[in-house]
């Protein structure tokens, strides 16, 4: 009986641990994905910026 009551207890805390570290997972990848954008966009407008340079010097 008691350890039935015990696993009553720890199951349902460990599903909301897990689930609690599964969301901060999501969120600090969906942090990265935007900051990874944010890089492409100023490598991307650095590449830009370079071309046209060369162009106006020909």
């Amino acid at each position: 009986m008691k350890k039935t009551f015990h696993k009553q207890l720890i199951i349902p805390k460990l599903k909301i641990f897990i689930n609690y570290i599964e969301n901060m997972l999501i969120s600090f990848k969906n942090r990265f994905n935007e900051k990874l954008e944010d890089l492409n966009n100023s490598y991307c407008q650095v590449k830009i910026a370079i071309v046209y340079e060369n162009n106006q010097s020909e």
